[in-house]
């Protein structure tokens, strides 16, 4: 088969994709050791860092619906003007 434009975009883009994987998993690593440490200082400071809450929070998914699905089968509903009793 001949390298097409098509599959040379193909390999540049999957090239792209791994790279900036290898580029986060180097990130979460130096966070991981940055959190660490400082949870090591909270510790000699006499503070849990257990009981610090995260500032972020991550959704948790319901594994019935899938991404937007309630809300897409609600406006459907409700462009239908159907009425459950």
């Amino acid at each position: 088969m001949s390298d097409t434009f098509v599959i040379s975009g193909l390999r540049d883009r999957r090239a792209a994709v791994a790279g900036r994987i290898v580029d986060l998993r180097r990130e979460t690593d130096k966070l991981q050791a940055d959190l660490l440490h400082l949870d090591a200082v909270l510790k000699l400071y006499g503070l849990e860092p257990a009981e610090i809450p995260n500032k972020g929070r991550m959704p948790v998914r319901s594994a019935y619906f899938g991404r937007n699905e309630i809300s897409r089968r609600c406006r459907d509903m409700l462009r239908e003007g159907t009425i459950i009793n």
